[in-house]
């Protein structure tokens, strides 16, 4: 029930090392749940987004207020001390993606590209893009060079 999600998350993040929130609106759980892993001094990551997203309030808040801003899993690793070789599946075949994140992984190229070009040539909505981007980010398939340029980091 909806009505159990804060006292579960608040369950979680006290069993966690932290919280990592990648989208939060203004009136997000995700926020809820940033605030319980503060009261229980567990670190607060979050991983900034396009600044005109609704979907980038919340994150946008939590890095303001101090949230460790996080652009790749390594820096989640590195703040908290855990050394984990983190190896990305180099072979296009083995990759674990959505057929978005699959169209978008191709579109760019390993010179870069800028979003509005990802938009141009995917056909994909700007909201569905930035999705895909910050869950290939997280995986290490591409880095953001630039605001709003990004490039490969695996072959295909």
């Amino acid at each position: 029930l909806r009505e159990n999600f804060p006292r579960r998350n608040r369950i979680i993040s006290g069993l966690s090392k932290g919280v990592l929130v990648v989208e939060a609106s203004t009136k997000s759980g995700a926020l809820i749940t940033a605030r319980y892993a503060c009261e229980q001094n567990r670190e607060v990551f979050a991983l900034p987004v396009q600044a005109n997203s609704p979907l980038s309030k919340g994150t946008n808040f939590l890095i303001r207020e101090g949230a460790k801003l996080v652009e790749s899993i390594e820096d989640v690793l590195e703040e908290l001390n855990l050394n984990i070789e983190v190896k990305v599946n180099k072979d296009k075949e083995g990759l674990s993606l959505s057929p978005q994140e699959r169209r978008i992984l191709e579109a760019i190229s390993e010179k870069g590209v800028y979003l509005e070009e990802l938009i141009l040539k995917t056909g994909l909505s700007f909201d569905m893009i930035n999705k895909a981007v910050v869950s290939l980010r997280l995986k290490g398939l591409i880095k953001e060079r630039a605001p709003l340029y990004f490039v490969r980091t695996v072959n295909l």
